[in-house]
């Protein structure tokens, strides 16, 4: 990649970020604990997406990641974590959990296709993986959990905007799909379904009074034979994949309505991103996780004591 590339992807990164924070407004009341079902009952039905941790006392070391995991999403107002210890609350969603505890369930007013569910939440239950109810894990589900598939941009009311936020904040690579369509096609939502655990998808609808025009500029190397904004108003489609930490980015456009096609071509940008990453050893997280003195000091291995020898007594 050429400097002048590396300067477009980084400036149509911050001038989308600025546009997020611009609109962002803060809904979020973190750590909110639930003493009883009415309460649990009222928050999952008030709250477009929210979170509950359920433990059986303080003392449970989950508890602890729980929190970190919490941290990690304080100020970014994309959903409300709430958690409880009070018996009738367990029982409440003991279905759900199959009985295991710690537990954690996302509750949301959006399907895995992003629509809308009015009047009804949707539950999605974590999933416990070779880590155990550990915060990395933790993060990655609520990161997941609480985003649509594809985010809509600009957004449609304050808690859409803060999810768009969210999204914007993460250190995953990005896709951007520039259109003067409402929606995004079955190829391009298929594609960012599969690979929303490692890439947050954005649609950026651009109309004619070119409200998007500082973000157009910012995504394409202008001058052009024909402007971006003309070649969208004229129906086609561009993709726009970037990086925010290698700063690698790739430009489709009218690209295939074949999924599989899409997918192996967004997967060979994705391979690509982790070759050029320079903490590549390290896995990616969506966020910077908070840390959590109390928890880390309760994981930490003890060090053994070694016993005197004789000579040495």
């Amino acid at each position: 990649m050429n400097p002048s590339q590396a300067f477009t992807s980084y400036s149509l990164y911050m001038w989308l970020l600025l546009v997020a924070l611009f609109c962002s407004s803060v809904l979020l009341v973190d750590g909110e604990e639930l003493t009883s079902v009415k309460d649990a009952i009222f928050a999952t039905k008030t709250n477009d997406v929210m979170a509950v941790g359920l433990f059986e006392s303080k003392n449970d070391p989950g508890y602890e990641e729980f929190k970190a995991a919490s941290d990690t999403f304080q100020g970014k107002e994309a959903m409300k974590m709430t958690y409880s210890f009070t018996k009738e609350v367990l029982e409440r969603y003991q279905e759900e959990t199959q009985g295991r505890l710690p537990a954690l369930i996302v509750f949301r007013n959006f399907d895995e296709d992003g629509k809308t569910k009015r009047g009804k939440r949707v539950k999605v239950i974590f999933e416990e993986d070779e880590t155990g109810f550990g915060r990395l894990s933790l993060v990655k589900f609520l990161f997941k959990a609480a985003l649509p598939p594809v985010l809509a941009m600009p957004a449609s009311g304050p808690d859409a905007q803060n999810r768009l936020n969210l999204g914007m904040r993460s250190n995953y690579p990005k896709m951007f799909v520039f259109t003067k369509e409402r929606e995004v096609g079955e190829a391009v939502l298929a594609t960012a379904k599969k690979f929303n655990d490692r890439m947050v998808s954005f649609l950026v609808t651009v109309d004619d009074n070119d409200d998007t025009g500082g973000i157009l500029s910012s995504a394409f190397q202008e001058p052009r034979p024909v402007s971006a904004h003309t070649t969208i108003l004229g129906g086609a489609t561009i993709i726009v994949l970037m990086d925010p930490v290698t700063g690698g980015r790739r430009e489709m456009e009218n690209p295939t309505q074949d999924a599989a096609e899409l997918e192996e071509k967004v997967l060979g940008y994705l391979t690509y991103i982790d070759v050029k990453d320079p903490n590549a050893s390290t896995p990616r997280t969506p966020l910077e996780i908070a840390p959590n003195q109390k928890a880390d000091k309760a994981n930490k291995p003890k060090k053994k004591k070694s016993k005197k020898t004789n000579k040495e007594l």
